[in-house]
């Protein structure tokens, strides 16, 4: 399964990233893979990414195209010639990192994207490479109009002790869990950072749509842990996939890739059940298909 598939991505929406541990992963794998989504000889799609805070100066080189935005007449002038691709949009450039969108910015280039039904994908926090993260008071930056919100967090930190090795912003980590320095982060933990509003539902948007991704799912343990964790998610979002994504570097699927190797990487999609529909039987002894019934005046298959 295709990570799009995974997140149930159909139409071109405004799509953020937060968390940890395969944030930039999941949103060039993503990238690449709706980009990719034209058939035939067709040229790729356009994909915007950009971020809120920023990006690191060599994860330019993942994007086909890379822009610098810093006035409005920036993206007038993007708009009059938006190139196919993946276009990574950044603010000012500071040794090495790309500086993120500011707010207006980031409504503009909405609009931008809005207009031309473009996907746009946004990375609204920062991690330092660590697997799992607690957020400071002011993150995440998720803007008000997004749409999809992809709170991430890697498995590996599980079963490893509450340090700055393995969890960013340790000290917050602490505040959420009661977990002591040292002690060792359980599923139960990662359950309470992911459902509190101080943690993984911090800044999401009412409107959006809440997903969680439990990457770095590289082991059977770690899978069977991570259902167990998704099923505790559910109530609060609406679903939980897990996955174990390729690295920066490593060879993205394209559209018409069969290899298993890519497409194990999403393990599963657990997701609320919406209804049940019974449609095996003949209803012999009833006398007449049930499912055809009529309920509040249409049938219950309807």
């Amino acid at each position: 399964m295709r990570l799009i598939k995974a997140l149930r991505y159909s139409k071109p929406e405004s799509v953020a990233f937060v968390g940890a541990g395969g944030k930039t992963t999941a949103i060039f794998q993503a990238a690449k893979e709706l980009s990719s989504a034209s058939t035939g000889n067709a040229p790729a799609q356009t994909v915007l990414v950009t971020s809120s805070t920023h990006f690191g100066i060599w994860q330019a080189k993942l994007a086909d195209q890379v822009y610098s935005i810093r006035t409005p007449q920036d993206i007038q002038k993007l708009e009059k010639q938006i190139p196919n691709g993946i276009l990574l949009l950044y603010g000012e450039e500071k040794k090495d990192r790309l500086g993120g969108l500011q707010p207006k910015l980031l409504d503009g280039v909405d609009r931008l994207a809005k207009d031309h039904s473009l996907p746009l994908l946004i990375e609204a926090d920062g991690a330092h490479n660590r697997p799992l993260k607690a957020p400071a008071e002011h993150e995440p930056a998720i803007p008000d109009f997004i749409q999809v919100v992809v709170v991430v967090a890697g498995l590996a930190g599980l079963g490893k002790p509450l340090q700055n090795k393995w969890v960013h912003r340790p000290e917050k980590y602490t505040e959420l869990t009661g977990l002591h320095p040292g002690e060792i982060i359980t599923g139960e933990a990662l359950e309470e950072v992911l459902l509190n509003k101080a943690g993984g539902l911090k800044n999401i948007p009412l409107q959006a749509r809440k997903m969680v991704l439990l990457n770095q799912a590289d082991t059977t343990e770690l899978q069977s842990q991570a259902k167990i964790i998704s099923e505790k998610l559910l109530p609060v979002y609406q679903s939980s996939i897990i996955s174990s994504l390729m690295r920066h570097g490593a060879r993205y699927p394209t559209k018409d890739d069969q290899t298993t190797d890519s497409e194990n990487r999403i393990h599963a999609v657990i997701e609320r059940t919406g209804g049940i529909i019974l449609a095996a039987g003949s209803s012999s002894r009833f006398g007449e298909p049930k499912q055809l019934l009529l309920w509040k005046g249409e049938p219950l298959i309807r």
